[in-house]
């Protein structure tokens, strides 16, 4: 089961139901959806439970601290000094400058603040560019994701994740990716 099937399962899960059988001559309320032949042979478990890959604390701290540019965020905040100097000034550190007052350290992992469409704050950890790919990856093609365009892709990504550039990264991950590519409809001329 996959993608607009699996995303409906979940939505059902939270609700209490039970499915009965009405003969056609019975049910006084049938519309044409209800009498459709399924070909489907195969029925699935309203359960369904959704592994997506996760990251343990252990290896994002170790992958932060490999990541030149975001081991020399951490050591800054843990100096308690301000980002300053020439390096600062240079893409990526600059865009970190601009958000160090967001940014905060936990149990070692870096996090960034962030803030909802209705105002709500959240922390989402800083990704370090050798994890990219793995969550775009899991966000993108995971059997609850179904290929989702690049929006959809980056609204997911935004809840759980952060690193400088997510937008150009998950543009081009969904236009490089052949399944989305091959049942893109085209535009009409």
């Amino acid at each position: 089961m996959e993608g607009r099937l699996c995303r409906w399962a979940l939505a059902l899960q939270e609700f209490d139901f039970t499915i009965k059988y009405r003969k056609g001559i019975n049910n006084q309320n049938a519309d044409a959806l209800s009498r459709l032949v399924s070909d489907c042979s195969n029925h699935f478990n309203a359960a369904v439970q959704i592994v997506a890959p996760t990251i343990s604390n252990q290896e994002l701290q170790s992958a932060q601290t490999a990541d030149p540019v975001i081991s020399k965020v951490i050591s800054t905040l843990l100096e308690g000094a301000e980002p300053q100097g020439n390096e600062w000034k240079r893409f990526p550190l600059r865009r970190f400058a601009q958000l160090f007052p967001r940014l905060q350290l936990s149990n070692g992992i870096l996090l960034v603040r962030q803030t909802s469409g209705i105002g709500d704050e959240y922390v989402v950890p800083v990704i370090p560019s050798s994890m990219k790919g793995t969550l775009m990856k899991s966000c993108h093609e995971a059997q609850s994701a179904g290929h989702l365009g690049t929006n959809r892709t980056l609204a997911r990504l935004r809840r759980t994740a952060y690193w400088i550039g997510m937008d150009r990264d998950v543009l081009q991950f969904c236009k490089k990716c052949m399944v989305c590519q091959r049942c893109k409809l085209g535009r009409p001329v």
